[in-house]
């Protein structure tokens, strides 16, 4: 529907009880959203799909929601929504009942596809939504992840300011998060590349891009953020592991743009 290149599923099941949950229902860009609507992101919805173009602010996304209220809890739910919207929100028919408001200057519509789903459109996939109807659900994760993303084309889908610049030659890329020991979290990513020697390239040149974006230089020395990423090459493919402590998670969300 949206032509997506970057593809995540979230078992926010999985994360109930532990730190990173808070960490993300208190962020900023879900607090706003949903105030004063009584839906908790972490209490009341089990599993989630967001599907988008990219990462930048002009990407196309789009949500699809598994959630635990009852339909007169959601309906009560997107009712104060619709109340808060600025321009004033309303109830439409798209095919399946959804609610037409604006948060933050954003037009969103909210549709209730089926008993226990929602799905988040842009205005412009409104008519689209009903497609949704008779989904059967998300698949069982085959593992202890609590999200998996798929990226198609990273060297293009990704670019934004400061990130890595991340090689055309590595043509996918898929990352694997599971909430670790110390309440922190694991991060499995692997990028499939072209052949056997351009992924040992490809290793040597995120390892120093990330090193790149992820240390800031004071006068005539660099301070490391966090620590050091360092990427190998398997084969055709491109891997590393990645753990980051509560406080570097706290860290990544200071510098998120609000």
């Amino acid at each position: 529907m949206v032509g997506a290149k970057v593809l995540t599923i979230v078992y926010t099941e999985r994360a109930r009880g532990h730190q990173i949950a808070d960490k993300i229902g208190n962020l900023d860009q879900v607090r706003d959203t949903l105030e004063g609507t009584g839906i908790d992101p972490v209490r009341d919805v089990d599993r989630a799909c967001i599907a988008s173009t990219g990462v930048a602010r002009g990407d196309l996304a789009m949500a699809v929601a598994q959630h635990r209220l009852s339909e007169q809890q959601l309906k009560a739910s997107l009712d104060a929504m619709i109340a808060r919207s600025n321009p004033p929100g309303a109830w439409i028919d798209v095919g399946v009942p959804a609610a037409k408001v604006t948060v933050r200057g954003k037009t969103r519509i909210v549709a209730l596809v089926e008993p226990g789903f929602v799905a988040i459109l842009p205005e412009s996939l409104a008519p689209q939504a009903k497609r949704l109807a008779g989904t059967g659900g998300f698949p069982d994760p085959k593992g202890p992840e609590v999200a998996v993303t798929r990226i198609d084309d990273p060297s293009t889908t990704l670019k934004v300011q400061h990130a890595p610049a991340i090689p055309a030659s590595v043509r996918t890329a898929r990352l694997e998060t599971r909430i670790a020991a110390d309440e922190g979290i694991d991060m499995l990513v692997e990028g499939q590349s072209t052949d056997d020697a351009q992924a040992t390239a490809d290793a040597a040149s995120l390892t120093e891009e990330v090193e790149r974006a992820t240390t800031l230089k004071i006068s005539i020395i660099r301070v490391h953020l966090f620590k050091p990423v360092p990427f190998r090459a398997e084969g055709s493919l491109v891997k590393t592991e990645v753990h980051l402590s509560p406080g570097e998670i706290d860290t990544i969300i200071r510098l998120m743009p609000r």
